[in-house]
């Protein structure tokens, strides 16, 4: 064979196999597959889970495929709180659902991720119902997510805080359901709400600072004191007497008489190293706040130097709570070994205190809300003690009744219940409940 005719021919045939290699078949990606297992078509009452766990299952090429992330969303009011779960080792994983405000039909779908990418999905319905006797629980609240306190506006809105980012909502139907805040963004931990009697609403966050809002939340205002370190944890906040106070983590507490464009701040007579909560200013200008360690401190220039009210001897005035009523009035409740609970009340600006209540146990955070009635936690139940205002705003003691309300879990918050449009809220159990 001529070298020429050799030369063409190895030609040839390198071009025909480079030719099959370009039009070989790309190898194809096995799909990801989700199917329900077991929980569709249940009914439960609005704001309720159902009574059994959604079982999906995801897997590969049939075989079950584990730590696949799962993204469970619900309709309605549901629908923007997405929530993340992994599989297990077998490809499943379960998700208690908790059904929206709406009555009637309701839909959670249940998406398989691969990285980014939704892979596959599965739908899941459900009947939601009126509550029934026993109490409702709000809808539409974070998954997994606890509630720290529930304020309110003159409008009737509510306004929730809950752990976690993007976590401050909103209730225009007295508690039934709640929406996001968009305003503040998501990026925040909300650590607390409180509002002032023009609707003005102010929020603590982990980390951000201080937050401000004069319109119902649509903007927001970084209010921040400068000489405050963000990094430490905010103990709590409160508005009262046209002053906003924030107590820090150590022994710094923060007023502002003019909603946060300036701040005074001092620790004279403060124990370093303690938290401080229930800030108030009552009508005359004094400041109360009470340490972690139980101790009732008072300021009679503005919080330039404190005084303690009370020593830290268990046996003798053990202080649990304090809250300041309409009035102005200065309530506070002590505990001690021979008398058990006992409510107090200052109506000359903590000058003096009488008693007004004495509880046969435990008596914990306690607020006088919009009826007049004191309630108070102790260990286990949120208590009533009612009929304590009369006409002419007396206390007359030979009508106190307390009323044992429901079943709440321990805390440091007076803002954990409150009764706005003649309806009772109350936080327990990681839920608010009415």
């Amino acid at each position: 064979m001529p070298k020429s005719l050799l030369i063409f021919t190895v030609f040839l045939s390198l071009l025909y196999s480079c030719s099959k290699d370009n039009h070989k078949p790309t190898p194809q990606t096995i799909p990801i597959k989700i199917s329900l297992l077991s929980g569709d078509n249940q009914s439960s009452g609005i704001g309720f889970p159902v009574n059994d766990s959604i079982l999906v299952k995801v897997t590969q090429n049939g075989s079950p495929l584990g730590n696949v992330v799962v993204q469970f969303t619900g309709s309605g009011c549901n629908s923007d709180l997405s929530f993340q779960l992994k599989t297990k080792a077998d490809g499943t994983v379960k998700y208690l659902w908790r059904l929206a405000a709406n009555q009637g039909s309701q839909t959670l779908s249940a998406v398989a991720m691969d990285g980014n990418t939704k892979a596959d999905s599965v739908i899941i319905h459900a009947t939601a119902t009126s509550p029934g006797p026993g109490g409702s629980i709000s809808a539409c609240t974070p998954y997994n997510s606890e509630p720290i306190n529930i304020v309110s506006l003159s409008t009737g809105r509510l306004l929730s805080c809950f752990s976690g980012n993007n976590s401050l909502r909103y209730s225009d139907d007295n508690g039934v359901s709640w929406n996001p805040v968009k305003g503040l963004g998501a990026s925040h931990s909300i650590l607390g709400v409180v509002t002032s009697p023009t609707d003005e609403i102010f929020v603590t966050t982990k980390a951000d600072g201080i937050f401000y809002s004069k319109d119902l939340g649509s903007t927001w205002t970084d209010i921040t004191p400068a000489n405050f370190n963000k990094s430490e944890y905010i103990q709590d906040m409160g508005f009262s007497g046209g002053s906003l106070m924030f107590t820090g983590n150590s022994n710094d507490i923060f007023t502002s008489p003019d909603k946060g464009k300036s701040w005074a701040s001092s620790a004279a007579g403060l124990p370093a190293n303690t938290g401080y909560i229930f800030p108030y200013r009552l009508n005359n200008g004094d400041l109360y706040v009470m340490s972690l360690g139980l101790i009732l401190f008072k300021s009679t220039d503005g919080g330039l130097n404190w005084t303690a009210q009370n020593n830290d001897n268990i046996t003798d005035n053990h202080i649990l709570a304090i809250c300041v009523d309409k009035n102005g009035w200065l309530y506070k409740s002590i505990f001690t070994n021979t008398t058990g609970g006992v409510v107090y009340i200052s109506k000359d600006n903590g000058q003096t205190f009488s008693v007004l209540y004495t509880v046969n146990g435990f008596l914990d955070t306690m607020n006088v809300l919009s009826d007049g009635s004191i309630y108070f936690e102790d260990f286990f139940y949120l208590n009533k003690i009612s009929n304590m205002i009369d006409n002419q705003g007396q206390y007359p003691s030979n009508k106190n009744i307390t009323q044992q309300i429901a079943q709440i879990d321990l805390s440091l918050s007076n803002r954990c219940f409150l009764i706005n449009q003649n309806r009772l809220f109350y936080i327990s159990g990681g839920l608010i409940r009415y």
